[in-house]
């Protein structure tokens, strides 16, 4: 056998050899035909599990902090609209005090003189109006009014004075309830004076039946309800025009508004004309007293307990 035919034998040899080989490798056995699919499917549900997990932990997450968010806010518009309710309530008592003050005025304004001692006939028996004091609990839930440290300080900001001005309003319905008793019994002395003094034909001072004394704290009870009268109205009108000052920075402005309670707002020129119907009262000649007191000093301090704090610097 010559060179030529052997490497013919060993090619043939060869490419037999990898024939094999590649049939081999072309071959797929039945257990590869089960385990790959398997291998994958498990390998599939272990990324779509993991995957899975993770995006429903991000809504979850999600949802709580939205969940958490809403009830932040439920909360602060409950809160906000509690406010906004006590703000209402209190002016509507301020407004329902200040009109039934209107209507106690109304009975003798225009028909006082300077003249002291007539002025306790001039105020009639008033019957036309409950004296009746107030509730003025409401105050309790402002304290968010109330100014923070190195805020600015407004006029209405402090409970206290709410409280002095409503308290004052009380006072006030009974010292007029008192000054009714008081006129009423006067009122009827005088009637009896008349008839006393017609039937006999005597002088009415000789058929006087209530003593000077007497007559002498009508007239003071009389100054001091219409002085105090007066003073009241006028921080009440105050209070309802001024209260938004102290109560607007307090308000919250960035929630919804359609979810908020509706502050009342009063009208600023009703409020004007209500506020000068009065203005024109005739007040009393207190220099009669004068003489009766040692000093100025003291004439003066008398004359200010009657009045109201607002026309003090108006007394001669």
């Amino acid at each position: 056998m010559d060179i030529e035919q052997l490497d013919a034998v060993l090619i043939s040899t060869s490419l037999s050899s990898i024939a094999e080989k590649l049939a081999k490798l072309s071959e797929k056995s039945w257990g590869w035909d089960i385990l790959v699919p398997i291998l994958t499917a498990g390998l599939v549900a272990v990324i779509a599990s993991l995957l899975t997990n993770f995006f429903n932990k991000r809504l979850q997450h999600a949802s709580d902090r939205a969940a958490v968010q809403r009830y932040k806010e439920s909360q602060l518009i409950e809160r906000e609209n509690l406010n906004r309710e006590a703000i209402n309530e209190v002016l509507l008592l301020a407004n329902s005090c200040y009109t039934n003050l209107i209507a106690i005025k109304d009975n003798y304004s225009e028909r006082l003189t300077t003249n002291l001692y007539a002025r306790v006939s001039e105020v009639p028996v008033i019957k036309t109006v409950k004296f009746e004091p107030v509730d003025y609990r409401v105050l309790t839930r402002l304290s968010f009014v109330a100014p923070k440290e190195g805020e600015e300080l407004k006029t209405w900001s402090q409970i206290p004075q709410m409280e002095m001005m409503f308290s004052n309003y009380n006072s006030l319905m009974g010292l007029w309830q008192e000054r009714n008793v008081m006129a009423q019994e006067y009122l009827e002395s005088r009637i009896a004076e008349r008839s006393g003094s017609s039937d006999s034909g005597t002088s009415a001072e000789s058929n006087n039946q209530m003593p000077p004394h007497h007559i002498q704290l009508l007239m003071q009870i009389t100054e001091r309800c219409i002085g105090l009268t007066s003073e009241v109205m006028t921080d009440l009108d105050d209070f309802i025009s001024n209260f938004k000052e102290a109560f607007k920075p307090s308000l919250n402005k960035e929630l919804p508004p359609e979810l908020l309670t509706r502050v009342f707002h009063f009208d600023e020129e009703n409020q004007a004309q209500r506020r000068v119907i009065f203005e024109h009262e005739v007040k009393p000649d207190f220099s009669v007293l004068r003489p009766e007191f040692p000093d100025e000093a003291t004439y003066r301090q008398f004359i200010h307990s009657l009045v109201s704090r607002h026309e003090r610097d108006l007394i001669v």
